[in-house]
């Protein structure tokens, strides 16, 4: 190997260095649950399951790969449920689950 080609190779090694941790480091965003005496925020990169009770309703939020959803739900439309893009609303429990990047809403899951 010549001089001349270690030069190349440690620039791409170098920019490829930077690239990971610009990238890695990212937050990975929020998600962003409201009830109507508390809200609670937890980090989207990290898996979890958030078990609710409100007025009268239980729901099973999950975080998993990135995404959010409602696994389960007691209240009788499920609309919460079968939602996976946008915000996810349940009414009967008034909860609403958004998800940010610190500075947009993006898709929940």
């Amino acid at each position: 190997m010549k001089k001349a080609d270690i030069i190349p190779i440690a620039a791409v090694l170098v920019t490829a260095l930077i690239l990971v941790f610009v990238f890695a480091n990212k937050g990975g965003g929020t998600v962003r649950i409201e009830c109507d005496n508390a809200a609670y925020e937890y980090p989207l990169n990290e898996n979890r399951v958030i078990e609710l009770n409100e007025n009268g309703i239980s729901l099973t939020v999950v975080i998993e790969n990135g995404a959010v959803r409602v696994d389960k739900s007691t209240c009788r439309d499920q609309i919460c449920v079968h939602t996976h893009k946008g915000n996810i609303i349940c009414m009967p429990a008034h909860v609403i689950i958004s998800v940010t990047d610190g500075e947009y809403d993006y898709v929940a899951g």
